[in-house]
């Protein structure tokens, strides 16, 4: 279970419409409906009821929807960690030093950086 499938499968349940979703994600309607019954085999369960009216969820996929939208939020979380450590925006500083002439200068050293990272 992949994010994009499940962002596929957010965007159809919460649309409610496949040619809708596809639009929002910028991708052609085939692709989209493949990667549903891709999702629904992978499952095992059908997620949504198609009619040539209208779509709705299934039981399954009511009960798979909060799931996915906290997936893909835990996603998105990861990624802004992953860029945060990357552009030096978070990580983890070590300092030593030795005797209480260095803590005047330790104290503004940490000053500093805790004011570089508001």
């Amino acid at each position: 279970m992949d994010a994009q499938k499940l962002q596929v499968f957010v965007a159809v349940a919460e649309e409610l419409h496949f040619g809708r979703a596809a639009d929002r994600l910028h991708l052609a309607q085939p692709y989209l409906s493949r990667s549903v019954r891709a999702l629904e085999a992978e499952l095992g369960a059908d997620l949504f009821r198609r009619t040539t009216r209208k779509v709705e969820l299934t039981p399954a996929g009511t009960a798979l929807l909060p799931h996915a939208r906290a997936l893909l939020a835990r996603t998105d979380e990861a990624r802004g960690a992953v860029a945060a450590a990357r552009d030096g925006r978070s990580g983890r500083v070590r300092i030593s030093f030795a005797g209480p002439s260095a803590h005047v200068v330790v104290g503004q050293l940490l000053a500093r950086c805790a004011s570089s990272t508001h």
